[in-house]
């Protein structure tokens, strides 16, 4: 009993801290981090915690939290440990394992790898971990998976499909969810789920060039601008 009142007070602090603090997120996660190594055998719990919640809270910033890192620190932490810890994320992810485990695993991780050899670097860990795209973390479901001449043959039989859905996703819209509701009506049409399957992954696809063209434009009138200047 007394450990869950303990975990649940910890869980109270970790949100408090999400709900007011002010100042950069690697200090925030270095603040969350002290709550976490104080929960006892709980620990994987609170971490888990922690990632799940903290996309849902907007901070008051009313709480200044000191600062730990410099730009200096984060900079070379990066650049010594920041592979070191998307490899072990991704390769935790490849498993599928069940929450718990998961969490569990990646809690291990933070604590035990030898190269995270003080409390600034597990922090950091914690922080580099926070601000990916891939957590929190959900076990899948298995995908579809085909030959790569049963997918070729799919998608020259949807050619169209996919031309239109290219049309639809380059298309001036005033809203976004009028794009999203064309494309989910092209998939409701679809009956067979590898059909589904190859549609949403030519969509995915187009997706990625048209972010990497816009990218590209950008990253191109920035040079201009400098050229101009």
């Amino acid at each position: 009993m007394g450990e869950k009142l303990k975990c649940d007070n910890i869980q109270q602090n970790i949100l408090t801290i999400l709900q007011t603090a002010s100042g950069s997120r690697v200090d925030i996660a270095y603040a969350i981090y002290n709550q976490i190594v104080c929960s006892g055998n709980r620990k994987a719990e609170n971490l888990a915690f922690f990632l799940e919640h903290s996309e849902n809270v907007e901070s008051s910033n009313e709480t200044h939290i000191e600062k730990v890192y410099s730009e200096e620190d984060k900079y070379q932490y990066i650049k010594d440990y920041g592979k070191v810890i998307d490899g072990t994320l991704e390769a935790l992810i490849k498993k599928n394992y069940e929450k718990e485990k998961f969490y569990d695993e990646l809690w291990l991780f933070i604590e035990e790898n030898p190269l995270l050899d003080s409390e600034k670097l597990k922090a950091f860990a914690l922080y580099y971990i926070w601000i990916d795209a891939r957590v929190p973390y959900f076990k899948l479901d298995a995908g579809i998976k085909m030959p790569n001449d049963e997918y070729i043959k799919i998608r020259k039989n949807m050619l169209n499909d996919i031309k239109k859905a290219r049309f639809i996703l380059n298309c001036p819209t005033a809203q976004k969810t009028e794009r999203a509701s064309r494309l989910v009506k092209m998939l409701d049409n679809l009956s067979e789920e590898k059909e589904k399957a190859v549609f949403m992954a030519q969509i995915l696809k187009l997706a990625d060039r048209s972010e990497m063209l816009l990218s590209q434009l950008a990253n191109n009138s920035n040079q201009q601008i400098k050229i101009e200047q």
